[in-house]
């Protein structure tokens, strides 16, 4: 009861010192002001996640950041910076030093030490084992892979700006320290609340929801330096996205970004900017707001009720199913010129700037199959789509999820033409205790063809593929991450080498399997293991290049998802590539064939005409 009452306080609270009235922004910082960010930012990633100090691991780190960009911000020169940070820093870390390792005595070790150990980082969104988990851990001073107690160890702050940090430690912090008591009383002295509008008008009278906390730049600038650090630290393909190189580039573009936003929605996209630096398509922002671990509001999206696709460089609007053949002649109506006026193309390549993709053929599969092309932050936006025939259509944004393709094939099991059967695993209503009683049928077919093209349920998949090897099927390689150093260092990864075994009702029938950008994730799994175990054709082009379990990181707001544990198969970033590629046509789209499934049983049809 108290919590509800102290939730209830908060939504009716109208004032704080942290909420002022409007946004506040500025153009763009000047040289000596992003520097003084840069540097707070880095040290921050440092001692949050690597400095071994259990009475902080509560910390609001949002406050801290905001209470020490006022304390830097009139900052001149780079011996008044040092000075500010050690008073910043020391009282979490009073090992922190900016002079040279060799002039400071260091502890003496003893038999135990203290230590940050990341598992992964954030949370499985289901996850009952806790797979991801972070803590500060006790353990013996001779373990393998682990830092040296008490040494510190040199971090480049800026060019010209050295700390020297122990991220390891022989000694537990005296919870009584008047400086840090000192300084979380000052982290106390700063409110800020959840929307503009009281509980009243946002509940009775449907008031818009705006996050009144965003509308402080100081908190905008401290998400920034929060989200880039998960990044930096804890993304399993950092090196392999070349963010080595070109990371600490986007900071200075995120800041300016989140600095300039005058609304909730232009702050909404400069997030997706920083993260349209990642190649990862598992990186996707939710439009919610928390505060104090309760779900408090979101910022909707809309959508309009069409769906598109994207072949040869064309939009199309996806035509409604019809057995009669378009004439060539009226492709046009269904070709999309420009919307609102702006070129299509031109659309396309600004859009490309807030999505998070491993590749062209992932992003493609953002924008259009999930239709993020004309997705809107305003209710009931007018979209006037330009036709190439000249036509114009105006549709309005009213659907709060977007409208996917139309299923061609919207069934789990079917019999095709020339003895040959169709299965859908990614269909809704799939059963596998379905499958089971086709199994002779099957074994009598000319071959089977699996849809992959989409994301299937693993019990469906992990059940079916038994059936498809008399082998002993090795599983992908996955590991999981274990950071114990910052920036990458010496990652100690986890393996593990999982086995499915056959079952009794082989099936000994040629096999084709359908893939192509929409297959992700555990999808890829399943087309991983196919091709390393030698067990059918793939047919279609390639898949996503994005697998590798998810981890959700809750933040007070624009919460978002992404990849932490890491595929060894080497797909990441280019997908895997079909044994035969098939070319979706404009004339093919719009007549609603399915020229993969079509190329799949041509083969297997030729298959066995040239096996009799």
């Amino acid at each position: 009861m108290k919590t509800y009452f102290y939730i209830i306080l908060l939504l009716l609270t109208t004032s704080c010192s942290q909420a002022q009235e409007g946004w506040i922004n500025k153009e763009k910082l000047n040289e000596q002001e992003i520097k003084n960010i840069k540097a707070l930012s880095n040290l921050y990633g440092l001692v949050r996640y690597f400095y071994p100090n259990q009475n902080v691991e509560s910390l609001n780190w949002y406050k801290f950041l905001i209470y020490g960009q006022t304390i830097i911000e009139d900052v001149e020169t780079d011996e008044e910076l040092i000075e500010k940070l050690e008073f910043l820093f020391r009282p979490i870390a009073p090992e922190l030093s900016f002079c040279d390792s060799s002039q400071r005595n260091l502890i003496n070790n003893g038999d135990f030490i203290y230590l940050w150990k990341h598992t992964g980082i954030g949370k499985k969104p289901v996850d009952n084992d806790n797979t991801f988990k972070s803590e500060i851990i006790e353990c013996t001073n001779h373990e393998e892979g682990i830092p040296i107690a008490d040494s510190l160890y040199c971090f480049q702050l800026l060019d010209e700006v050295n700390v020297y940090l122990p991220i390891a430690i022989s000694y537990k912090h005296p919870k009584k320290n008047k400086q840090l008591q000192h300084l979380i009383k000052e982290l106390d002295n700063i409110k800020y609340k959840l929307f503009t509008e009281n509980l009243y008008n946002i509940v009775i009278r449907k008031k818009e929801k705006k996050f009144q906390f965003l509308e402080s730049e100081k908190f905008r600038i401290a998400d920034i330096i929060i989200r880039w650090h998960i990044v930096k630290h804890f993304y399993p393909y950092f090196r392999e996205d070349n963010l080595e190189q070109s990371w600490d580039e986007t900071f200075n573009v995120a800041v300016n970004n989140a600095l300039s936003s005058q609304n909730q929605e232009e702050y909404y996209y400069a997030v997706c900017n920083l993260f349209s630096n990642v190649k990862d398509s598992h990186i996707q922002l939710m439009k919610n707001a928390y505060l104090g671990g309760f779900y408090a509001g979101y910022l909707p999206s809309f959508h309009p009720d069409i769906s598109v696709s994207y072949v040869n460089d064309t939009v199309i609007f996806n035509p409604a199913s019809s057995a009669e053949s378009k004439d060539e002649k009226r492709f046009d109506e269904y070709i999309v010129r420009s919307l609102n006026n702006k070129d299509i193309d031109s659309l396309i390549k600004e859009k490309r700037n807030y999505i998070s993709a491993s590749n062209i053929g992932a992003s493609n599969q953002k924008l259009f199959s999930n239709n993020m092309l004309f997705e809107c932050l305003r209710k009931d936006s007018v979209l006037n789509i330009s036709m190439q025939n000249g036509k114009i259509v105006t549709i309005h944004t009213s659907n709060t999820y977007p409208t996917f393709s139309v299923d061609m094939h919207p069934y789990f099991l079917k019999k095709m033409e020339g003895d040959i059967y169709y299965i859908n695993p990614t269909y809704h209503a799939a059963n596998y205790e379905e499958f089971k009683t086709h199994i002779g049928e099957f074994q009598e077919s000319k071959g089977l063809v699996f849809d992959l093209r989409g994301y299937p349920s693993n019990y469906i998949m992990d059940n079916i593929i038994t059936h498809l090897s008399n082998d002993k099927i090795k599983w992908g390689d996955f590991r999981l991450p274990v950071y114990y150093y910052p920036n990458q260092m010496n990652v100690i990864y986890k393996t593990e080498i999982d086995y499915l075994y056959p079952s009794e009702d082989y099936i000994n029938v040629p096999l084709v399997f359908l893939i192509n950008e929409n297959s992700i994730s555990y999808c890829e799994t399943i087309i991983e293991i196919l091709k390393r175990n030698n067990i059918g054709i793939l047919v279609g082009s390639n898949t996503n290049g994005t697998n590798g379990d998810i981890t959700m990181i809750n933040l007070p707001v624009f919460s978002f998802t992404m990849t932490a544990i890491k595929d060894f198969s080497g797909y990441h970033g280019k997908g895997i590539e079909p044994d035969i590629m098939v070319q979706k046509t404009v004339k093919g789209v719009i007549n609603n064939e399915d020229e993969e499934l079509k190329t799949a049983i041509y083969y297997l049809s030729n298959k066995m005409e040239t096996n009799h």
